[in-house]
């Protein structure tokens, strides 16, 4: 009986400062209370606007990728220089052959590759998002569609790496 006292006076404390108490009879009725008070919160602090769409999960999981890999790298100009002359270089062609004029979109399309290699941990991917970001953001005019092969399970899936690319276009 002392228990079944304490706790309606801890009930009691509890009303009188302006929360709610809400009674249960069973560990059932208690955990429904729960999820719907838990549910109401999350809904409130964090609405969804709408669902992001595979593609949109894929992209921000290559945004995030890059974010991590920029806050950490230690890189030297140099590197970013030579990238971004190999990709200026005159020998990069648009991709394809077009009648004159070429189709506008497709005129930007450039066929030029470069390969970053080295052993495991040599900051290969810290480069690539850094360089990326750099480029990104001198050359605001221009789409740069990243991609990091290994940073999520889709990554290395090709179609998965074509619709991406259709899909920023």
């Amino acid at each position: 009986m002392v228990f079944k006292e304490k706790l309606d006076s801890l009930k009691r404390e509890i009303r009188l400062c302006g929360s709610e108490v809400k009674d249960y009879k069973t560990p059932k009725e208690v955990a429904e209370l729960i999820l719907q008070a838990m549910t109401k919160m999350l809904d409130k602090d964090f609405p969804l606007k709408e669902m992001p769409t595979a593609l949109q999960k894929e992209r921000m999981a290559h945004d995030a990728f890059a974010a991590t890999r920029a806050s950490v790298y230690i890189g030297r100009q140099y590197y970013f220089d030579e990238i971004t002359k190999h990709l200026s270089d005159t020998n990069c062609k648009p991709f394809g052959t077009f009648s004159s004029p070429a189709p506008p979109l497709l005129s930007y399309i450039l066929l030029c590759c470069v390969v970053i290699v080295g052993d495991s941990g040599s900051g290969k991917s810290a480069l690539t998002c850094n360089w990326t970001l750099q480029y990104k953001n001198a050359q605001q005019h221009k789409l740069v569609v990243a991609h990091y092969i290994g940073c999520t399970s889709a990554s290395t899936d090709l179609s998965n790496l074509l619709r991406r690319y259709l899909n920023q276009l």
